[in-house]
């Protein structure tokens, strides 16, 4: 340590204001590459930085060149600070010279925008798009950020830590119980420490000042958005991602929504230069691999090859004739699956007369009460009384009434005619919901869906079942045609509707809802791909039935015998698994732009289940002309028996582990 004076001198140097500040992330950065440069190893770099932020509100004494507290003195030269050899942070204060401003992701930063938004919807006083584990996977990501800022050498199970302490103390992350919010922040805190790294070499790539750049991170709700809009109009701001800020507002504004992926943003603000610098990194936050990456249906995708027949016959790659064929086509399809949907929702009112004369009966009306109390075997957050609870609101008075979950009594008690009622209103509601002319004020899906559901009166299964395959064959048989129209039309644009879905069009330069490629991101936090790691780092490849190969670093493919992934004590890694360019382009074995990689893409034909399910299976060519899976289309009645077809989509293991792969080296 004898060149500690030349790099606290060569650190004053290097920060604007001419004074070290040790709980300054920029300062801690410059001091790291300064230690680099005098050759410190790098164990004794990170010992020095966590004895700093073990120091907590030590400072560095410019006099006395060791860390001392401001009016205590210091054990090594007997300085003290407040007396009359003040520091030069003292004398700033005294002269009333203003501090540096604070830059970077502090707390402060992270909630200037929307603080107040995100604090109601952790409370669950503001509706927050997505599920419980999604809200706090995404707001959790920013806090995460901000405790990176404060001590950068802090651990992910730390930081998980701190954000699930953080996260019980909120209403959301009760209601959501401790398993489900632990996981949330597991997740969250491994993307923060992507997002906080990506934000650093995006201040840095954009020649942004280190020392004035303020990093907030915005949720994804509407009024988050709107305040980053008036946020930023307030400090002055012409352009966002070198695009002309009138124009950026509607791509901020539209988070999430039509083209646009994204449900949070990471603002960059560098207010050192006139007028204001402004980058906005948008990402779309999963909690793993394995999350479902985008959901339509039926009627959105013949939507999309009605589009996009509509942008071909104007650009001339189609007939005006192969038009007029395909918008028939998709029509037609359309009314099929209308036609097929009719006919199952009549199979589900066929059983209101069972229904009707349960209530009738007295003894059987009681086993039926009992019954749909017990109905939905719900995991928790809930539990299996859940439904019950949804009629009980709907139909019911229990204000001021405290619910059990596994019982499904309430405290005070219904009365056997307050039961009564509700069972029999439920009953006369969804009759007259399936079979009145006149507009009738429609009850959630889950309410609707409850009389169906096994236990209580379900359809034929399979008269249902083979109704659903109806479905499943008319999507495949539709495409056939429309490729009979125009050689392959059919195939190509079902492959490119999924390819734009998957987020995989940014490999051609596509800008995602008008987001330049490189500000757009998925971050998927937890690696579920099946790829482990040792506790040397060293990465494993699962075999099945919990066996695992080692994975040969060099030519990246599983060698040796298999072992128990137990017994090698495996873990999942603390990487993020990240979309983006470079990832998808190398785990497609293209370098971007790739124009021609669409060609590389394939859906094949929609194969029916057992039950209500179909799949289909998304394929790509990678470089060595190899068909590879990149991921399912999966076709179901999403919302229960009886609900329409939707549709989702997933990457496969193999290619997540692709992407797990090309995501350590970011």
């Amino acid at each position: 340590m004898n060149n500690w004076k030349k790099i606290l001198n060569e650190l004053s140097y290097r920060v604007s204001s001419g004074i070290p500040d040790l709980t300054n992330e920029q300062h801690l950065i410059k001091l790291w590459d300064i230690l680099k440069e005098h050759n410190w190893n790098i164990d004794a770099r990170v010992e020095l930085l966590k004895r700093i932020d073990e120091q907590g509100k030590e400072r560095l004494c410019p006099i006395c060149e060791s860390m001392c507290k401001r009016g205590e003195t210091s054990a090594k030269t007997g300085c003290t600070p407040a007396s009359g050899q003040a520091s030069q942070v003292d004398k700033e204060k005294e002269t009333g010279q203003d501090e540096p401003k604070e830059a970077g992701s502090s707390r402060k930063n992270i909630d200037a925008i929307d603080g107040e938004t995100k604090k109601k919807a952790l409370n669950k006083e503001e509706k927050a798009p997505g599920n419980e584990s999604s809200v706090i996977n995404e707001i959790g990501v920013g806090i995460g950020m901000s405790h990176i800022d404060e001590n950068p050498n802090i651990t992910p199970e730390e930081l998980e830590e701190k954000l699930f302490k953080e996260m019980m103390d909120t209403k959301i992350g009760k209601s959501n119980k401790e398993k489900a919010t632990r996981n949330a922040c597991r997740a969250a805190a491994i993307s923060a420490i992507r997002e906080h790294s990506r934000t650093q070499q995006t201040i840095e790539k954009n020649d942004m000042s280190s020392e004035n750049t303020k990093v907030s991170h915005v949720f994804g709700a509407k009024s988050s958005l709107e305040n980053t809009v008036k946020h930023l109009e307030e400090a002055g701001v012409k352009e966002v991602n070198g695009i002309p800020f009138e124009k950026y507002k509607e791509i901020i504004l539209g988070g999430g929504a039509g083209k646009n992926p994204t449900d949070t943003m990471v603002v960059m603000l560098d207010d050192s230069v006139d007028p204001p610098k402004c980058i906005i990194n948008h990402t779309s936050n999963k909690t793993s691999s394995d999350d479902i990456q985008g959901n339509s249906g039926p009627d959105k995708n013949a939507d999309y090859i009605m589009n996009q027949a509509d942008k071909d016959v104007e650009a001339g790659n189609i007939t005006k004739e192969e038009h007029k064929k395909i918008i028939e086509e998709m029509t037609a399809l359309r009314e099929n699956f209308i036609n097929a949907q009719n006919q199952i929702e009549e199979l589900i009112s066929q059983q209101f007369g069972r229904m009707k004369a349960d209530i009738e009966d007295p003894k059987k009306r009681k086993e039926l009460i009992e019954k749909t109390k017990k109905l939905s075997g719900s995991k928790p957050p809930k539990g299996p009384a859940a439904k019950w609870e949804l009629l009980a609101k709907r139909y019911g008075d229990i204000k001021g009434k405290e619910f059990d979950y596994k019982t499904g009594t309430y405290t005070p008690p219904l009365s056997e005619e307050e039961e009564t009622k509700i069972i029999t209103d439920y009953y006369n509601e969804m009759e007259a919901l399936a079979t009145s002319d006149d507009d009738v004020s429609e009850p959630s899906k889950a309410v609707q869906q409850i009389m169906a559901l096994e236990g209580m009166y379900p359809p034929p299964t399979d008269e249902l079942n083979d109704l659903y395959r109806e479905q499943h064959t008319l999507i495949s048989q539709t495409r056939e045609k429309v490729d009979n129209i125009k050689e392959g039309y059919g195939t190509r644009i079902a492959a490119q509707n999924v390819f734009e879905r998957l987020h995989l069009d940014i490999v051609q330069g596509h800008n995602p809802g008008g987001i330049p490629a490189e500000n757009f991101e998925t971050n998927m936090g937890i690696n579920k791909s099946g790829r482990r790691y040792d506790k040397d780092g060293n990465a494993w490849h699962h075999t099945g039935a919990g066996n695992y190969k080692k994975i040969n670093p060099e030519t990246g493919e599983p060698e040796g015998d298999s072992q128990k992934g137990k017994a090698l004590g495996l873990t999942e890694g603390n990487k993020a698994v990240v979309v983006n360019q470079d990832t998808i382009a190398k785990a497609l074995g293209v370098k971007p732009p790739a124009e021609g990689i669409l060609d590389r893409i394939s859906v094949g034909e929609v194969k029916s289940g057992k039950g209500k399910s179909g799949v289909a299976t998304i394929y790509g060519i990678d470089v060595n002309n190899k068909k590879i899976i990149i991921g399912y289309q999966t076709i179901r009645p999403k919302q229960g028996i009886g609900s329409k077809h939707q549709d989702t989509i997933q990457f496969h293991p193999d290619f997540q582990k692709k992407l797990v792969e090309e995501s350590e080296k970011l």
